[in-house]
């Protein structure tokens, strides 16, 4: 099971973050909370996707089951799928 900590990547300099189990994270002397990912398949960016399927619709294109489902394999991955997910 993977873990998602909601912030902002270091820009420079080596911080620590400790997470500890009740799934609280101190980061830069910050606590904020980590969440369990449970097993997935991978993650892509839906709302690209979305605003890809309204350009098509709004330029009078047609989006056939087979097309949508091509849009679908090659949407941007966000997070890989997990081992357990695949």
């Amino acid at each position: 099971m993977g873990v998602y900590i909601d912030m902002e990547m270091p820009k420079v300099g080596g911080k620590i973050i400790t997470i500890y189990a009740d799934g609280r994270v101190l980061y830069d002397g910050d606590y904020i909370k980590a969440v369990p990912v449970p097993p997935h398949g991978r993650l892509i960016d839906a709302d690209a996707l979305l605003r890809h399927w309204e350009e098509l619709a709004y330029s009078g294109g047609d989006c056939e089951l087979y097309s949508c489902m091509g849009d679908i394999r090659d949407a941007p991955t966000i997070i890989p799928a997990s081992e357990e997910g695949k």
